[in-house]
């Protein structure tokens, strides 16, 4: 024989679970938050998100295309934007900035800083031999890990809820 006078109870229980459940559900929809998103150039989806803050900064590095030196480009989570911060490089060559103040490295390389300038999208073309590279947190991706060579690669800032990180 079933207890009836626990049934309120038990619809009460379901009734609060569902609530919450869609709660969550509905904040999970609405609650965005920064990443770094790389994407190829006809927005096909999400090749690698990940989650940023204030201050962060991040690298990527990569072999020069004509003089084949190491490069690693600088940048930095500003004000809700990406910055482009600082340069490191081995040689001078085609392509390499010449209008700031040379750091020299101990290792042999060289710095620019001060750049400070504020970029919104930018691209790059996934190399044969150039093997590029994010470096952002304890993470590390390779260029050829999200692309073939010769496919274009957009990088950008974007606020992304649960459902756009999947």
């Amino acid at each position: 024989m079933k207890n009836k006078k626990n049934q309120p109870v038990i619809i009460y229980h379901r009734l609060v679970f569902i609530l919450i459940f869609l709660l969550v559900l509905v904040f999970a929809a609405f609650y965005q938050t920064p990443h770094i998103v790389i994407s190829r150039p006809q927005g096909s989806g999400h090749l690698f998100t990940y989650r940023t803050y204030e201050g962060m900064e991040f690298f990527i590095d990569y072999i020069h295309s004509v003089n084949q030196g190491f490069v690693r480009e600088f940048f930095k989570i500003s004000n809700g934007g990406l910055i482009f911060t600082a340069i490191e490089f081995e040689e001078f060559g085609a392509g390499m900035p010449t209008e700031y103040a040379v750091i020299f490295l101990p290792d042999g390389g060289m710095r620019m800083e001060g750049f400070n300038r504020s970029v919104t999208d930018f691209s790059y073309i996934v190399g044969h031999t150039t093997n590029h590279a994010i470096n952002i947190g304890q993470t590390r991706v390779y260029f050829t890990d999200l692309a073939e060579p010769g496919t274009g690669l957009s990088f950008g800032l974007r606020q992304l809820n649960f459902w756009g990180r999947l």
